[in-house]
């Protein structure tokens, strides 16, 4: 029998098997248990949702195989009988108890995402956090962000200091020759807010108030005037130094010290030190030989004393760089409170948690409670976890498990097993900490049980010269960056082992700079190329799979392979405004909503590309020029076309989006790109009721990221991003634009501690990293490279080690004049590495390793089902209602007055205040649980409860209320008051909703939910019977 109080760590790199040992590992505790329910207190957690499928899936398929007596793969049954010391036999009989068990509770079976678990427990705790427990969870933060920092400068009043402040920054960038603009800034600045990486820090500004930032701001005006005052007069005094000796300025070299002294006193700081002047004064190569004894022998007196003032000019000089930078960060910074404001306000308006607040959340409010009432609210206690992808969990994630894994650690029969991979930690811009690993792995165990580190280096997946490619290459790229040390602590993993017989094949191919064609267009060539290659060798479609760095260079090699009569498939590049269709019905609704000549032209460009109009597109749109949409419709040569303007103010946003593709015809096909478009509108519709212009706006904001989701096993070119790729394998990887700058990012920041710098009174300040901050700090600037670096070499392990047997890398031939490259790019890394193992060749472009050779790939038929023809319905063309009203009616014989009372209670359910009226009717009118007539009747029959001047109080959004919840008394019984109000920690009042007459056991009734409420310890404060068909309000 297996000990099950163990502290295991995988350390394993790609391809190693490492879901192989955590689902075998978990097949053990299930096996070697007498508890045929233990994976009821098992907690499995990965990184995406495709990871807790993968896990789950196996697990399941083993089960099943084995309770059918049927063995797979003969390994995992080895593997669980040598440490459980079962037979086949009996391993198969407890296969089927265990699934039997498992199918009746599979919502206990808990492998889950990080992200899933937190939400869970927030769930639980919402009455301590003071949340509603109806709280909708926010996916894209940048969308609130963006609604905050509109409302905020909404609201700017010229005589408010809050708006002064925003109105300075302006007016700051515009002196600086920048734009005046500054939602940009407060877009970057407002991400701080949600970024892991950055809260210790904001929490030392989280006190600061605008006078505050406004006394920091002073102080760095009044240093910066100061230091520059002090730079001018000594480098006055050099050149007076140097006109008292009566040395000529010519008499130094290229009169660069002169110069350089005289621009300082001047007050132009700019492009000072990139140049040899402190290297010259210090080893006295300062004049040409054809000077004067005489001067040369002034010159060398006074060596000494202007090196001194270049050094003391140079260190103020980068102070007041240093302090500008702060300066130009500290406006942002100073109204990040007040956009922290607006996103709060937001949030309780729309009752949102954004999902990157979860983490913090449990950190701040629920980590330090008892494990025990963690796992009593969440009701369930787990003894075994098993964590994947551990490089990539925050340190904030891992201090919110602790507590419950130090909790079942002290107790018997226990596990803890952490499975990672350093060198696949590509997720430190979301809070992934890779330092938590290394140190879990080098350190010795924080918890009650001893550590076994198990290395697992014999790669399962890739063809044998595939390994030997990335072992020696990876090796070279360590002795490249030796300098930084947490690089080669990733990097020094021993060479991994081939478990595979295949040979495998790569190619490296460079576009040279000098060739006349472009790169995007080499890359496009050389893509197609590869594909057209491998398919003439038998390979399917679907065996490869095109891997890039950025979403916009799959979108440009998906249009080109699309182009040429490549099926491809793709969850990211794929995108909904690409579509002719699409574009059709936006620019549709824009020219119904504002017929400017603008949208007008858009409209008829996209009835020419969808072939609407019988004419050259560049005459037609002449000829409709100062023609209205009745004379347009003649020209669109669809039959009996008729549509009509006035029919889409009639309906819902929906509705109209219908109207208008069947009366185009652009869905009879079967358009998924319309299909998921029209997804996209009902979800729009169900949250917001709005009109369709705001429709559009919403479209706009979100287009970059609106994808169409392709179907699995189709036999079609996978594009996907090398984030999106972890953890997959491919018989075929291409990876075009192969040129990473490893010391790239979109916007350079870091924070930079003020502490030594008492009269400024500043803290912590975030800056931009430029090469400015190299003289100033040298060690913060390098320890944000060393960062860069390990990211940018973790992406390219990534990248490298999906392929199972082929991999085609493309990049380009960067070399100075002197055929050097630059190995801050991969291309540079490349030739490094090709130079290293003596194969690189100035004239050659293309370089082959392994054997190429034909596949014997057999085209598996997609099990998915094409739906040939798509017939839109719409409503408003054929009078058709698709509606649920009479549902409840008709099963249940209800009569119509009962049928309303229902129908009344279901939605007073969902309303909270007044603000919410409107989204909840529109949604049940969607749903087809009301008329359209009946949105009026119920909305004003709400409005007269909530706007009551006895009961407004009780529908303040501030207040906490629970609608439709259950309560169990002492004694077992189940009550269910439609209303509860807190009105403190202690006060509640209790409101019911009648549709009937006023009947005496109302009051009963009421009298029950005040007893149970006080068993709870709360005092009712008022109860109140709300009669809406009298209409009448009982207080009881």
């Amino acid at each position: 029998m297996i000990n099950t109080n163990y502290f295991n760590i995988y350390n394993a790199s790609a391809g190693t098997g490492k879901t192989f040992s955590l689902v075998r590992d978990y097949l053990i505790l299930l096996f070697n248990s007498n508890n045929f329910e233990l994976y009821k207190n098992i907690l499995a957690i990965t990184f995406t949702n495709k990871a807790v499928n993968e896990m789950k899936g196996r697990i399941v398929r083993y089960l099943i195989n084995y309770s059918n007596s049927i063995d797979p793969d003969e390994v995992m049954i080895k593997e669980i009988a040598k440490v459980s010391g079962l037979t086949k036999k009996e391993i198969f009989s407890k296969s089927s108890i265990i699934l039997k068990n498992l199918l009746k509770n599979y919502g206990s079976f808990e492998i889950s995402t990080i992200d899933k678990l937190t939400q869970k427990i927030v769930r639980n705790f919402t009455y301590e956090l003071g949340i509603d427990a109806k709280y909708e969870i926010e996916l894209d933060q940048n969308e609130v962000i963006n609604k905050a920092i509109d409302n905020l400068i909404s609201k700017i009043e010229l005589n408010d200091e809050r708006s002064k402040n925003i109105i300075n920054f302006s007016s700051e960038k515009t002196q600086n020759d920048k734009s005046w603009d500054i939602t940009k800034d407060l877009k970057d600045i407002a991400e701080l807010i949600f970024n892991e990486n950055n809260f210790s820090e904001l929490d030392s500004l989280k006190d600061s108030e605008i006078k505050d930032f406004d006394r920091w701001k002073k102080k760095l005006r009044q240093k910066i005037k100061k230091i520059s005052s002090e730079s001018k007069i000594l480098a006055a005094k050099a050149i007076k130094m140097i006109d008292e000796r009566e040395i000529s300025h010519d008499s130094f070299s290229f009169k660069s010290i002169p110069k350089h002294f005289i621009k300082i006193s001047h007050g132009e700081l700019d492009n000072l030190y990139n140049n040899q002047i402190e290297n010259n004064l210090i080893d006295g190569s300062l004049y040409p030989k054809r000077i004067t004894e005489k001067d040369k022998i002034n010159i060398g007196k006074i060596r000494t004393n202007l090196l001194d003032i270049y050094r003391a000019c140079k260190t103020n000089i980068y102070k007041i760089k240093l302090y500008k930078n702060i300066l130009n960060n500290l406006y942002p910074l100073s109204i990040l409170s007040e956009i922290k404001k607006e996103i709060e306000l937001l949030k309780k308006e729309e009752n949102l948690i954004l999902i990157s607040e979860f983490n913090k959340l449990v950190n701040e409010e629920i980590k330090n409670q008892p494990a025990p009432f963690i796992y009593e609210k969440i009701g369930t206690k787990f003894s075994h976890f098993f964590i994947d992808e551990f490089q990539d969990t925050s340190k904030m994630q891992w201090e919110n498990l602790k507590p419950l894994i130090e909790n079942s650690l002290s107790s018997d029969n226990s596990s803890l097993t952490l499975a990672g991979d350093p060198k696949q930690s590509i997720y430190r811009w979301r809070g992934g900490d890779v330092d938590e690993f290394i140190n879990l792995l080098f350190n010795e165990s924080p918890f009650y049980c001893e550590k076994t580190t198990i290395n697992l280096n014999t790669n399962f997946r890739s063809a044998k010269e595939i390994i030997s490619f990335n072992n020696s290459l990876f090796k070279h790229i360590s002795n490249l960056f030796t300098n930084n040390f947490k690089l080669a602590e990733i990097l020094n993993f021993p060479e991994q082992n081939s478990f595979r017989k295949d040979i495998g094949y790569i190619t490296l191919k460079f576009h040279d700079k000098d060739d006349e064609i472009k790169s995007d267009e080499f890359y496009n060539i050389q893509v197609l190329s590869n594909i057209t290659d491998l398919v003439s060798r038998d390979y399917s479609y679907k065996d490869i799979c095109i891997i890039v760095r950025k979403k916009k260079e799959g979108i440009l090699i998906g249009d080109y392979l699309t182009e040429n009569n490549i099926p491809i498939i793709s969850s990211e590049v794929l995108q909904l405004s690409s579509s002719p269709e699409v574009s059709l019905i936006i620019n549709l609704i824009r020219y119904h909503v504002d017929s400017s000549d603008f949208n007008k032209i858009n409209f008829c460009k996209s009835l020419c590309e969808l072939n609407f109009i019988d004419q050259i597109k560049e005459d037609f749109l002449i000829e409709i020029f100062d023609k209205d949409f009745s004379e347009i419709k003649k020209q669109v040569t669809i039959n009996k076309f008729d549509f009509d303007f006035n029919r889409l103010n009639r309906t819902s946003i929906y509705e109209a989006i219908e109207y208008i593709i069947d009366e185009f015809g652009i869905m009879n096909d079967g358009n998924s790109y319309v299909q998921f478009f029209l997804d996209f509108a009902l979800d729009y519709s169900n949250k917001y009721q709005t009109g369709l212009n705001e429709f559009v706006e919403h479209f706009e904001e979100k287009k970059e990221k609106l994808n169409i989701i392709s179907p699995q096993g189709i036999n079609a070119v996978e594009i996907i991003t090398i984030h999106k790729s972890k953890g997959l394998e491919f018989p075929v990887v291409i990876y075009p634009y192969a040129n990473i700058n490893i010391h790239g990012d979109l916007n350079p920041k870091t924070w930079i501690d003020m502490d030594n710098d008492d009269k400024i009174g500043l803290q912590k300040s975030i800056i931009n990293i430029n090469k400015d901050l190299e003289k100033i700090d040298g060690n913060l600037y390098n320890s944000y490279r060393n960062k860069l670096e390990v990211d940018n070499i973790n992406l390219l392990y990534v990248v490298l080690t999906r392929a199972v047997k082929e991999l085609h890398i493309i990049s380009e031939k960067n070399l100075d004049s002197k055929g050097n490259e630059n190995i801050n790019y991969f291309s540079g890394i490349f030739i490094s590495y090709l130079k290293n193992i003596g194969v690189w060749e100035d004239s050659k472009i293309s370089y082959e390793f392994g054997d190429k050779i034909n596949v014997n790939s057999k085209v598996i038929t997609s099990e998915n089902i094409t739906q040939k023809l798509f017939e839109v319905n719409t409503r408003i063309k054929r009078n058709i209602l698709i509606n649920s009203i009479n549902t409840d009616s008709w099963i249940n014989d209800l009569n119509e007055a009962l049928e309303e009372g229902n129908i009344f209670h279901q939605i007073m359910e969902e309303i909270n205040s007044e603000k919410e009226i409107n989204i909840v009717l529109n949604r049940f009118y969607q749903s087809g649980l009301i008329r359209l007539t009946d949105v009026n009747y119920y909305k004003e029959k709400i409005l007269q409860i909530v706007n009551h001047n006895d009961l407004k109080k009780y529908y303040d959004g501030d207040l906490v209320s629970f609608n439709e919840r259950e309560i169990i008394s002492k004694k077992g019984f189940v009550l269910v008051p439609d209303r509860l109000v807190l009105l403190n920690n202690k006060d509640v009042v209790i409101i019911d909703y009648k549709t009937g007459k006023e009947n005496d056991y109302h009051k009963i009734q009421m009298n029950k939910y005040e007893a149970v409420l006080e068993e709870m310890s709360f005092k009712v404060y008022k109860k109140i019977v709300i009669y809406i068909n009298i209409p009448r309000i009982r207080f009881c």
